[in-house]
């Protein structure tokens, strides 16, 4: 991490983390919520999912009990409620062990993989510098809770207005009037949701704007490197990191979904082409910063065709002279290693043709879509019975 500066603080000096730091860190550290080594564990994200689900939970009963009231107990059968506060919170804070070992591990790779070059490690240094401090930005999650706070005040007033009977609670004179789980939503649950939600967005941007400035430094690649992406396929890892944010907000999503299929008929066809939406639009969006690094990946494959032609070229020009044309008999061919000089060339060809000039891997891809898509498979079993439901699965993995 980046030291003596205002906005990377409540971390330990001696590490770099593009996870860790900020005020919440912060906060969570002074509460006794972190393990040693500085992260949030299960009982950190158990802790807050519960508090946030079970406030508005304890309020919606007990208004139910003393007022006779029993539209906030609404408040149990909502999906969303129990995807957004209980489900998505857990799953935003527990999910931030993994992404940290794995950032770490693409950030040290660049460094312990000698890729730049002893005149570009500045630019390296200072652009995970410049990382560190934005993803631990005091300046930028004051202005996360800040907009935490104010968008429930919105969203559940919307939410009452299209739906009187909601249990958040419902419009008296034209106004809506938030029941006391509406109240311990608008002030509690919605706003830590989203304010974690917008710090992995936020953590999304500066990482993303990282993958492209570390892009145009000049790296040290390899055309002959087994990976067939330069030297490059630890960059695969890059995706995953968010894993944990894509199951958190498919969730959310998922149970939306299914709460509005509820008060309507959809088709189902209809939900499936918004599923494969969602996770194609979660692919392009989630791996779209690694082609930040097709050009240096394309230049050095398209230079290494030409070289390794024009070599290539001469050799067998030089080898059919001399054992073609000239006629030598093939005991003298074996005797050399000519042959197999050629046949390693040939492979050495082959491999440059069969580079990669976008690192990613097909377990990524997998493991993003099924990040994403793993909570959308409740709302396609609302409209598929599940012996169908697991035909489609089966045929569109195997």
């Amino acid at each position: 991490m980046s030291t003596g500066e205002a906005d990377s603080g409540d971390r330990p000096p001696e590490r770099l983390s593009l996870i860790i730091g900020g005020p919440f860190h912060g906060a969570l550290r002074r509460l006794g919520l972190l393990q040693p080594d500085q992260l949030p564990g299960l009982r950190a994200a158990g802790i807050l999912a519960a508090v946030c689900w079970l406030l508005p939970a304890l309020l919606a009963g007990l208004q139910s009990l003393l007022t006779g009231d029993r539209q906030p107990l609404g408040f149990f059968a909502d999906p969303s409620a129990v995807a957004r506060f209980a489900v998505a919170v857990f799953a935003l804070v527990f999910a931030e062990r993994k992404a940290d070992a794995r950032i770490t591990l693409v950030i040290d790779s660049f460094r312990t993989m000698r890729l730049v070059a002893g005149t570009d490690v500045p630019r390296l240094t200072a652009a995970l510098a410049a990382a560190d401090r934005r993803t631990s930005s005091r300046l930028a999650e004051g202005l996360m809770l800040a907009l935490a706070m104010i968008l429930p005040a919105f969203i559940l007033s919307y939410t009452v207005t299209i739906d009187p009977s909601a249990w958040e609670g419902r419009l008296q004179d034209g106004a809506a009037v938030l029941s006391w789980a509406g109240q311990a939503a608008r002030y509690v649950s919605a706003p830590l949701f989203q304010f974690l939600l917008l710090r992995w967005l936020w953590r999304f941007a500066a990482l993303t704007w990282l993958m492209f400035q570390l892009a145009r430094i000049p790296l040290q690649l390899s055309v002959l490197h087994p990976d067939r992406t330069g030297g490059l396929s630890f960059l695969s890892l890059y995706p995953t990191v968010f894993n944990g944010m894509l199951f958190a907000i498919g969730s959310a999503l998922a149970a939306s979904f299914i709460r509005d299929l509820s008060a309507q008929s959809i088709a189902v066809e209809t939900v499936q082409a918004a599923v494969a939406a969602w996770i194609g639009l979660v692919l392009v969006i989630v791996i779209g910063p690694l082609a930040a690094f097709v050009p240096c990946l394309s230049a050095l494959k398209s230079g290494a065709i030409v070289r390794y032609g024009h070599l290539a070229t001469e050799f067998h020009q030089a080898f059919e002279r001399k054992w073609v044309i000239s006629g030598a008999s093939t005991s003298d061919l074996l005797a050399t290693s000519d042959a197999s000089t050629a046949a390693d060339l040939n492979a050495i060809i082959a491999s440059i043709w069969e580079m990669r000039v976008i690192p990613v891997e097909r377990a990524t891809v997998i493991s993003v879509a099924l990040a994403a898509g793993v909570p959308m498979l409740a709302v396609l079993a609302t409209r598929m019975p599940l012996e169908e439901l697991a035909r489609s699965l089966a045929s569109a993995v195997l």
